[in-house]
């Protein structure tokens, strides 16, 4: 990234405007966090067993609510990753480079592209209630914004000690 840091050390060298940010705006949940979205089959008994109607579009419809059922679990465990993360490093930059848990780093990329789709009125699997939840924890929406701020308060700290801004 041309800054000389690892990405373990980019995680910890997040500025301090930044770790103030998911304090202000609320804790941390205090339990792990199903998606409420998530629908329910209609067709299901008491013991979770299809109704053997023998429509198979029936069948298939239990099909999509298991997968998004799944799907729902899933997004929730990298929840609780980037909660982790967050307790761990006082933010919720996670560096796309983050090698420590490459997957979450892929998960917080995702979660950013969905927003820009749901922010552009196109189709997205991000809902309200997801967006709500991440935006509680201090969710960095847009990282360029911030490593913009970062490189800056960095700039003004080097003119402080040397005088001028001719960074070697």
């Amino acid at each position: 990234n041309g800054n000389g840091l690892n990405a373990s050390q980019q995680v910890g060298a997040v500025s301090l405007a930044l770790r103030k940010r998911p304090a202000e705006m609320g804790g941390l949940p205090s339990a792990p966090v199903a998606d409420p979205t998530a629908k329910r089959p209609k067709t299901a008994s008491a013991a979770g067993a299809p109704d053997q109607s023998g429509d198979d579009a029936e069948g298939e419809d239990l099909k999509d609510v298991r997968f998004r059922e799944y799907q729902a679990e899933i997004w929730s465990e990298k929840f609780e990753d980037l909660c982790e993360f967050r307790r761990q490093y006082g933010h919720c930059h996670v560096p796309h480079t983050y090698t420590e848990n490459a997957p979450l780093a892929q998960w917080v990329k995702r979660q950013r592209y969905q927003y820009k789709l749901k922010s552009e009125g196109k189709r997205s699997t991000l809902s309200d209630e997801r967006v709500r939840l991440l935006d509680q924890i201090g969710f960095i929406w847009n990282s360029h914004d911030v490593v913009w701020e970062e490189r800056w308060h960095e700039l003004l700290a080097f003119k402080r000690g040397h005088g001028h801004c001719i960074v070697p």
